[in-house]
């Protein structure tokens, strides 16, 4: 169930949504998998691209999200 959740928190970020405290939680628990099965995808190349696009999807939602936080501070 991790990439429908992630492409569901990038849904809801493209179109200008902050991050709630549950998305936060999820996407740190989501870095800190794929930092626990790196050497594993280092030890086989088939699986590099893969784990390659689910870390650029974590880049891309953590990206927008802190656009969309940027966006709603109000300015002093």
């Amino acid at each position: 169930m991790t990439l429908p959740r992630a492409l569901e928190i990038k849904e809801r970020v493209d179109r200008g949504a902050l991050l709630s405290q549950r998305d936060i939680d999820f996407l740190q628990q989501l870095a800190e998998r794929a930092e626990e099965i790196r050497p594993l995808v280092e030890r086989h190349l088939e699986y590099q691209h893969v784990y390659a696009q689910g870390v650029h999807l974590y880049k891309v939602i953590t990206e927008r999200a802190l656009l969309n936080e940027e966006g709603s501070t109000p300015s002093t």
